[in-house]
């Protein structure tokens, strides 16, 4: 696996709307935490992969980038089960504010990258393509440095 990373310039309206998608992000990671803890109290397991991507299901994101962030979080959790099983101190994974969300992950579909980034559901984003990309493409992750900046992270499979 390889990784290329190019800038992005989105415009006005698609940076307004990638925000907006983080914002979603952020509150669907949170309530579905909320969700895990109040189960694991009362019945001492947390919520299946079905189940939180039921409550992740009409969020208002693109469905794969749902999909991502319930096993992203059910990862964290069972890493936690893992840490604490081994006697280690750990917490809960954190709650996150609108800074700690800083990346839209697409696992399968839902971009192109042809002369122009072509992602659902922002549309035709510009990119500085410094490079050809060799091998398949598998992943996209749109993310926001903490100078305001956005980057298109891609991993491609080598032939």
């Amino acid at each position: 696996m390889r990784t290329y990373k190019f800038r992005i310039y989105p415009s006005k309206k698609q940076e307004v709307q990638m925000k907006e998608h983080l914002w979603i992000e952020k509150n669907l990671w949170n309530t579905l935490l909320e969700a895990n803890r109040k189960k694991y109290d009362a019945e001492r397991k947390f919520l299946t992969k079905n189940e939180m991507q039921i409550m992740a299901k009409n969020s208002g994101l693109y469905s794969q980038v749902a999909q991502t962030l319930s096993h992203r979080l059910q990862n964290a959790l069972w890493r936690m089960v893992k840490m604490r099983k081994r006697g280690k101190e750990c917490g809960y994974p954190r709650f996150k504010s609108i800074d700690r969300m800083k990346s839209l992950n697409y696992p399968q579909a839902g971009f192109k990258l042809d002369k122009k980034l072509k992602v659902t559901p922002f549309g035709e984003i510009s990119i500085k393509k410094h490079r050809e990309i060799e091998g398949k493409v598998k992943t996209l992750t749109l993310k926001r440095e903490s100078s305001g900046k956005w980057f298109a992270t891609r991993k491609s499979e080598s032939i």
